[in-house]
């Protein structure tokens, strides 16, 4: 009997022993658990102007290369021509209403410069070198001295451009041949036109500013680039580990 009840106390001794140690065990967790500190506003700062620039970067390396193909080479092209900053005189010569891909290898103006044109304006010109305004102030009734005749007539240095900026049935409307047979019956009259001292053969255009075409290129180059840049800087500020001054030992 004696034995049983000292079984039963080391028992008993056992398990307050064993709870004793589960309850150590529970107060050393909660020891180990450490409150999470809460963000200074600092890093809150630095998170939500991480995010943004890193956001202005990835949008702005896209749009620069969504306005190489839509401002940049266009724009280039045209420098490239060297147009005559004064308008010319030109007279219409031919209007073709083409169909088909194969009969519109080109066009005088189309709405999205890579779709495929199932019909085409085709309109040729004859053009003087005489300026515009001259033609206006001192010419006389009577034919023009062409320079060159049945060139092309392009809305712009592509034929092609986007709306709303680009509306070519407003440029047919204005620029070709009238389909009523009443409006046929009288002459077209002299428009002023663009030529390119480059080529002065190859096209001639209705459309043409200096300081637009140039005010366009800077700011699709410069605006992309800067603000590129600029969120980099940011980031490399924020991110990137900056050397601490070392002094000078002094002996």
């Amino acid at each position: 009997m004696e034995e049983e009840e000292t079984k039963l106390q080391n028992s008993d001794k056992d398990e307050d022993s064993e709870e004793d140690d589960e309850e150590g065990e529970g107060e050393k967790e909660e020891k180990l658990e450490v409150e999470p500190e809460e963000q200074t506003t600092l890093q809150k700062a630095k998170f939500y102007v991480s995010l943004c620039s890193g956001v202005t970067a990835c949008l702005s390396a896209f749009a620069f290369l969504f306005l190489i193909p839509f401002i940049i080479e266009p724009a280039i092209k045209t420098i490239m021509a060297d147009y005559e900053a004064e308008p010319v005189t030109c007279n219409i010569s031919r209007h073709d209403i083409n169909l088909g891909i194969s009969n519109c290898n080109w066009a005088s103006c189309r709405e999205g410069c890579t779709a495929q044109m199932i019909k085409c304006h085709q309109i040729s010109v004859h053009y003087s070198r005489m300026f515009f305004k001259d033609y206006n102030k001192s010419h006389s009734p009577g034919p023009i001295p062409w320079d060159h005749e049945d060139i092309r007539f392009l809305i712009n240095t592509e034929g092609c451009g986007y709306p709303p900026g680009t509306n070519c049935t407003n440029f047919v409307k204005q620029y070709g041949l009238p389909e009523s047979p009443s409006q046929k019956s009288s002459p077209p009259k002299p428009f002023p036109c663009y030529y390119s001292k480059v080529f002065p053969t190859l096209h001639v255009v209705a459309k043409y500013n200096w300081d637009d075409n140039l005010r366009y290129l800077i700011l699709a180059l410069v605006v992309p680039i800067v603000l590129f840049f600029g969120s980099l800087t940011i980031l490399g500020y924020w991110y990137c580990p900056r050397k601490s001054k070392v002094q000078p030992a002094y002996i």
